[in-house]
């Protein structure tokens, strides 16, 4: 009968934990989308909870063909709006700055919205000021 020597099962586990918590990171932190957290600011302005919410509000709440009411009553008020000929509304996810507090990284959520006040198009804004 063969043994494994037991240094080798733990080296193995060790291993296998570390594989998964390096294939966790690297994925990122992916948290379900909920209204009252993606509108929660910390103490500087910022919202820590968006980034990990994007994909799901993107991928499954149907953002697309919404009305401007709706988008309103599922997400929250916008950042800032666009009233334009590229009409839309910006939801601040991330902004990193500087010593000297100026920006030098913001992502944003632009939902356009069509003529009659609906979203026809997503996309993700990356602003990188050196």
């Amino acid at each position: 009968m063969i043994t494994s020597h037991p240094l080798k099962r733990s080296s193995i586990v060790l291993l296998y934990f570390i594989c998964l918590v390096a294939i966790t990171t690297a994925c990122g932190h992916r948290q379900k989308f909920e209204k009252q957290k993606w509108n929660e600011q910390n103490e500087t302005g910022e919202y820590p909870f968006r980034q990990s919410m994007l994909n799901d509000l993107m991928e499954h709440h149907g953002l697309k063909g919404k009305s401007y009411y709706d988008v309103i009553d599922l997400v929250g008020e916008p950042e800032k709006k666009r009233n334009n000929k590229s009409r839309g509304l910006y939801y601040n996810i991330l902004k990193k700055v500087n010593q000297k507090d100026e920006p030098v990284y913001i992502k944003n959520l632009i939902l356009r919205l069509t003529w009659d006040s609906v979203v026809d198009e997503l996309a993700i804004e990356e602003i990188k000021n050196d």
